[in-house]
């Protein structure tokens, strides 16, 4: 197989960029002109991109392109440091070997870990345990996770484990989804749904308040958030949001035939017996009941910036692209909400938010660590991957105490 690595921002190729072949020992390197090529005994195959100035990418590969594949680094400005800060390790999930973890799940006092030793990548396994990372379950999985395009972000993502709108949980592999039952501390396969059933009538579903479903439909320049119920035979709309720069917000055409961009944002999130929905464009949330009336609308500042431009004469305020992800990450137990801000090579920020004003009344530092993802929120404590910059790239789960 073969393919060219451009810069994320400036689409321009990455020489020097080491590609390698998970689970052996092959891999190779790209040109001046960033192309490369790789010989691989059977396909699909999970590829990893690293560079000493990139944030490491990951390309699961199940079928060959003939026309060659495209991948995108994000520049890295900070290198990373040592390890040395208030976020500990959680490290006692498989003992003997370090566990490459591939998504994990926090509920109660558990979490579930789809993972694998790092020397045996074959042996997927599903764990419970502890929220110290105590084994208390495991079993052998196979062919673990779907690449799925999530309408709100950039690029198609590899999906493991999904909480559904009743807090069940569920396991994706290449062929289906089945639910999991956790009861009697222990985990099992139960109900199997297809991928068309899943994606129609699961995956869009945002929230559940009172006997009414909450589900959204989003486009480059608009999202709208819709409900369900027994008195609804039909679905109501109960809020648009419009993006007026979405056709043209994230156009990053990586050839004349191809664009990259993202839909619409629009968090919901369920607090008590209100259901918040964010409109970072408006600058604003709007709480509604369970039937989808509207109670109040509370504005919002924190996801903004304020830019010069025509010869610094002229300032203007617009959504902060460079740092703010336009997710919102709900503690469920303690109904803190906070705002995610990430930029590029710099430290992971969670800005909680006042639900009764919109104003930040907190912030929570992820310190000297960058290369950070699938970021949870439980307890007052903070849950979090970290991804080692070097071979073989084995993720780790650490956990901070706000």
């Amino acid at each position: 197989m073969s393919g060219h690595v451009f810069d994320a921002d400036s689409l321009k190729p990455i020489p020097g960029v080491n590609i390698t072949i998970v689970g052996s020992s092959s891999g190779g390197i790209s040109n001046d002109e960033g192309y490369f090529e790789l010989e691989v005994e059977t396909l699909p195959v999970l590829l990893y991109f690293s560079h000493v100035s990139y944030a490491i990418n990951q390309e699961f590969i199940s079928r060959k392109n003939k026309n060659g594949i495209a991948v995108y680094l994000q520049k890295e400005t900070t290198e990373l440091g040592e390890v040395t800060v208030s976020a500990e390790r959680i490290q006692k999930v498989d003992l003997g070997d370090t566990l490459n973890v591939l998504d994990f799940s926090v509920y109660g006092n558990r979490m579930i870990i789809v993972g694998s030793p790092f020397r045996k990548t074959s042996n997927q396994r599903l764990y419970l345990t502890d929220l110290m990372g105590e084994q208390i379950d495991n079993f052998p999985v196979a062919k673990v996770g779907k690449q799925i395009k999530i309408p709100e972000h950039m690029t198609p993502e590899h999906v493991y484990l999904f909480e559904d709108y009743m807090g069940s949980f569920h396991l994706l592999t290449r062929k289906n989804v089945q639910q999991l039952d956790l009861s009697d501390d222990s985990i099992r396969l139960t109900y199997t749904t297809s991928y068309p059933e899943f994606l129609k009538y699961v995956f869009p579903i945002k929230a559940m308040l009172g006997e009414s479903l909450f589900f959204q439909i989003s486009n480059r320049t608009k999202n709208s958030t819709l409900r369900s119920g027994p008195d609804a035979y039909r679905p109501l709309l109960i809020k648009t949001i419009h993006d007026p720069d979405g056709e043209d917000r994230y156009e990053r055409p990586p050839t004349s035939t191809k664009q990259i961009y993202k839909y619409v944002s629009a968090p919901i999130v369920p607090l008590g017996d209100e259901l918040l929905i964010f409109d970072f464009f408006d600058n604003h949330f709007e709480t509604f009941d369970s039937l989808g009336i509207p109670k109040r609308k509370v504005s919002i500042n924190f996801h903004n910036y304020t830019y010069r431009y025509f010869f610094n004469f002229l300032t203007a305020t617009d959504l902060n692209q460079t740092k703010f992800k336009q997710e919102i990450i709900l503690d469920e137990e303690l109904g803190k909400i906070y705002a995610l801000f990430h930029p590029i090579g710099g430290r992971v920020v969670l800005k909680e938010i006042d639900p009764g004003n919109g104003q930040i009344i907190n912030e929570v530092e992820i310190p000297d660590l960058h290369n950070i993802n699938n970021i949870k929120v439980h307890r007052n404590i903070v849950y979090f991957t970290y991804q080692v910059k070097t071979y073989p790239y084995y993720t780790n789960i650490y956990r901070l105490k706000i």
